[in-house]
């Protein structure tokens, strides 16, 4: 079913004891699913993208099984999924949960409402702000935990303008993320005071 190597001989055992910490046995499409995932590092991939390029390091599956495997890897975390828009609706992006990530990590996702590209910033210091605002209005968190902001990146803005680019066709046809810089957030009714 294969024919060349699959992983990274010093990540292999890595892969290996967190499948097996995680009660699925490593197989070597397994292992190049995390494999996949892992080099790619904190970007999101769809699942056709994740076949395409196992198959690029000469493993060959079934797009189904890579779709099965990345199930079966987001039950036991080894990957977090995410939903991003496409022109059909909405499809399911993968990244690998990389094992001894901060606890306390807090993601803040800034979503275009009109083409779903994103921006992901990590603050520590927004977290712990986060965290004592939420204690003081009576909601225990701890923990990790998301914040999603929904608004408008500069290409939409300037696509319901009148005027069309072609890079922001490119972005939204690949998933690419947006520069912080480009986004502005819609102003929501009700904000949480610190």
């Amino acid at each position: 079913m294969t024919d060349g190597p699959q992983t990274n001989d010093t990540q292999r055992p890595v892969f290996m004891s967190q499948l097996r910490a995680a009660r699925i046995r490593p197989s070597v499409v397994r292992l190049c699913v995390l494999q996949t995932l892992a080099d790619a590092g904190s970007e999101w991939q769809r699942g056709e993208e994740v076949f395409r390029r196992m198959l690029l390091r000469g493993t060959s599956a079934s797009l189904t099984t890579v779709y099965r495997i990345l199930k079966e890897f987001e039950h036991s975390g080894l990957v977090e999924r995410e939903w991003a828009r496409s022109r059909g609706g909405a499809l399911a992006v993968f990244r690998y949960a990389a094992p001894g990530a901060d606890a306390d990590a807090l993601s803040v996702r800034m979503r275009c409402n009109g083409c779903g590209t994103f921006t992901e910033v990590q603050d520590r210091e927004l977290h712990e702000a986060l965290v004592r605002v939420a204690q003081s209005k009576g909601l225990p968190l701890a923990g990790t935990f998301d914040v999603q902001i929904h608004g408008s990146c500069s290409s939409c803005e300037h696509r319901s303008a009148g005027e069309s680019s072609s890079e922001h066709q490119s972005s939204r046809e690949h998933g690419r993320m947006l520069p912080l810089a480009g986004f502005r957030a819609r102003p929501r009714a009700q904000r949480l005071a610190a």
